[in-house]
């Protein structure tokens, strides 16, 4: 029961995505980018992620990942997180996965759509890691220390040839840099509190969802150069942008926009952040 008071920001921000074979960006919020071999890009939700890829988000972004077995997935703000393969990984349909967080706070969670699936999932904090199965699982790498707190299940952790079972709610494993594991601690409520909120999606902050029905329109340019300017240095700070054609006193333009805004309060959030950061002055509508 702990998860569910967690949970209810989520459920209420992000429409149910039925869970395929594939990893989807459900929500998020920037800036976040994506790097795929040797291309860095902003993230935007929707997109798919395999095996290889690396996340990272900047300061105050979030990202949530619905894995292909139906599993979340949260990261938090200046987060980097590695998908790869798991070591065991088989070819019998059971989902497998390696997670890497290389810095910054992550949680797994096991929902109602991956309640019955087999997985084989590991997730890797510095020299520990988690094996998973169905659980709530909360993790952070720090410059000294690493932190995991069980919220709901049970988890293995192997950190320097030792094996640490975890079994019981609101229990803490942490290790400092070079040094053995401290024995198991426990937290309380208020503590899991403010683990949660650094991975959480902050209401009306900027969200993108799937679906999410409001967008920000940024400018219109008639000169291509312009829009290919402006798009560029946003996606190079971590904004996905994309391009409407658009025809105003007879006139042809190209409007950059953002998409997918879960909410108006989200839209006009950001509508805030980029005026102030660009000197620009969008302004929020409804999808077409």
């Amino acid at each position: 029961m702990l998860r569910l008071c967690f949970l209810g920001v989520v459920i209420q921000l992000v429409p149910m995505v039925l869970y395929a074979e594939s990893n989807v960006i459900a929500a998020l919020q920037s800036p976040v980018w994506l790097q795929r071999d040797n291309t860095i890009r902003a993230l935007k939700v929707g997109d798919e992620i395999i095996t290889g890829d690396k996340i990272r988000t900047g300061a105050n972004a979030r990202v949530l990942i619905r894995l292909g077995e139906g599993s979340d997935v949260k990261l938090g703000e200046k987060t980097r997180w590695i998908l790869r393969e798991h070591p065991d990984a088989s070819t019998n349909k059971i989902f497998s996965a390696l997670m890497v967080v290389v810095k910054g706070a992550f949680r797994f969670t096991t929902t109602k759509l991956s309640k019955n699936r087999k997985r084989k999932i590991l997730a890797r904090l510095n020299t520990a890691t988690i094996g998973i199965r169905g659980t709530d699982v909360w993790g952070s790498v720090e410059e000294a220390k690493t932190f995991i707190v069980l919220i709901e299940g049970n988890i293995e952790i192997e950190e320097n040839g030792q094996t640490t079972a975890m079994s019981d709610p609101l229990s803490l494993f942490s290790a400092s840099n070079n040094s053995p594991a401290e024995p198991l601690s426990t937290i309380n409520l208020n503590d899991l509190s403010g683990y949660a909120e650094q991975t959480e999606l902050q209401v009306h902050k900027g969200v993108q969802s799937v679906g999410g029905r409001w967008q920000l329109n940024l400018a219109s340019y008639r000169e291509q150069e312009n829009v290919e300017r402006l798009q560029g240095m946003l996606n190079k700070d971590g904004y996905r942008t994309f391009l409407e054609r658009i025809t105003l006193n007879g006139k042809a333009y190209t409007r950059v926009v953002m998409t997918e805004f879960s909410t108006h309060q989200d839209a006009n959030f950001m509508r805030s952040q980029i005026n102030t950061t660009y000197e620009l002055t969008p302004w929020v509508s409804a999808t077409r």
